[in-house]
């Protein structure tokens, strides 16, 4: 069926209280085409991570956001596109780092799985496609996409949930607004199709 979908573009305010991102999830099933994204298929977003340095380091890294990919949802029949571009990674990212939410992870997108002594020890946007460090973790360079290296302290969430392949991808927590762009034919579809779960104001 050739249906045409509306995609949104989603974006934040930088000066609110309210939209942003604010917690990182650990998922199970990946969908989309780089490793160690945690969207999951047709529910989460998700970006597969991958394991880095030895073992003993207990360190994840991957993206959180690429910009430009369709995002397909589905709300109760209710089908659409959502997106994010390059410039509201950057605020998303900015605005994540300021408000100090960078050990807020959990499992599942359940609140009450709430992931202590995980925390993100470095991200960053890329800004070259040649020289970027995420090149060094097995990743293609996405100019404008957020990287993040995360740091898993409790060995017991290591081995529970990483070794073991439980968990494989990262998926972002927040709130933002939806701005209609276009109408998408639906045949043309790429496999990511991910769920951005959306918080009210914590």
């Amino acid at each position: 069926m050739n249906k045409k979908l509306p995609v949104y573009k989603l974006t934040i305010n930088p000066d609110d209280n309210e939209s942003g991102v604010f917690a990182v999830s650990l998922v199970n099933e990946p969908a989309i085409e780089i490793d160690f994204f945690a969207f999951r298929a047709n529910t989460k977003q998700t970006f597969q991570f991958n394991q880095i340095g030895s073992p003993d380091k207990q360190l994840l890294a991957g993206y959180l956001l690429v910009p430009d990919k369709l995002i397909y949802r589905n709300e109760g029949g209710n089908e659409y596109f959502v997106t994010f571009d390059a410039t509201s990674i950057e605020n998303i990212a900015t605005k994540f780092n300021k408000n100090k939410h960078t050990s807020n992870f959990n499992a599942e997108h359940n609140p009450n799985n709430t992931l202590n002594n995980v925390f993100v020890k470095e991200n960053w946007i890329v800004e070259s496609s040649e020289f970027d460090k995420s090149k060094s973790y097995g990743f293609n360079a996405i100019v404008g996409g957020w990287f993040g290296v995360i740091k898993v302290e409790d060995s017991s969430i290591w081995n529970e949930y990483i070794k073991t392949g439980q968990l494989k991808g990262f998926s972002v927590e927040g709130a933002f607004e939806l701005n209609y762009e276009a109408v998408f034919s639906k045949q043309k579809m790429t496999p990511v199709q991910a769920w951005l779960k959306r918080n009210e104001s914590r």
